[in-house]
């Protein structure tokens, strides 16, 4: 249940999960909630089996760094912002400057690196998509699970019951404990609860056309990356 995250750490838990299976010698089955895209969904691609709901938000298959320049606006008051750097493109995607095109060109050929290598990891995970088919899915759009079903990108739409059944089928036994795993001292809700041991605020999941909220997150001291990131707006 996740929009994205960065690249780093979508690629860490993808990794884990692998590593996992290759320790444990079991099969791994996920279950997309409310929203697996991007980052969420690159994770997923570890799994042997993937199921949805059909009302799932998934997809957005891609990577996007969002850069934004105070400098028109500072220039009509007159301020001047400089920055002594060691090189051109130390201050590339600085709030205070504007993206030169040598600085563009440097910041694309990192998402187009990034970009390549979540398609790979979907590819391998997806063989039987059909090239046209692929091409859509990897272009950047959201998916209904139901969406996903068709293109190949989920096995199977159903719900949480669903994927307990098909993993006590991988595992070849009857009946199975669903157990959460939770901090210690934490609340444990049900396998539903999305926010045990954390504010709710900070697992809020919001989906729209454009993200409102880097200048907040710059100011607050969030960390700034490369993401696989479903766009969101936080007021």
């Amino acid at each position: 249940n996740s929009p994205g995250g960065t690249v780093t750490a979508s690629d860490t838990v993808y990794r884990q999960i692998l590593r996992f299976k290759e320790k444990s010698k079991k099969p791994v089955v996920a279950i997309l909630m409310d929203v697996a895209a991007s980052g969420g969904y690159y994770t997923a691609c570890a799994a042997d089996y993937i199921v949805a709901y059909p009302s799932t938000i998934t997809g957005s298959i891609g990577v996007i760094v969002q850069t934004v320049s105070l400098q028109p606006a500072l220039n009509k008051f007159g301020i001047t912002a400089e920055a002594i750097t060691s090189g051109q493109n130390k201050d590339a995607g600085s709030l205070f400057s504007t993206l030169t095109q040598h600085q563009r060109k440097v910041i694309q050929n990192l998402v187009d690196d990034f970009y390549d290598r979540f398609v790979q990891v979907v590819r391998q995970a997806r063989p039987a998509i059909m090239h046209s088919r692929f091409i859509e899915a990897t272009d950047g759009r959201i998916l209904s699970g139901d969406e996903a079903l068709k293109i190949g990108l989920v096995d199977q739409v159903g719900d949480l019951y669903d994927a307990l059944t098909h993993a006590k089928r991988l595992a070849g036994i009857s009946a199975a404990d669903l157990l959460l795993y939770h901090r210690p001292l934490a609340y444990a809700g049900s396998p539903y609860a999305t926010t045990s041991g954390v504010s709710s605020k900070s697992l809020t999941t919001q989906i729209n056309l454009a993200q409102f909220n880097i200048i907040a997150d710059t100011f607050a001291g969030s960390s700034v990356g490369f993401f696989y990131l479903l766009p969101s707006y936080s007021p």
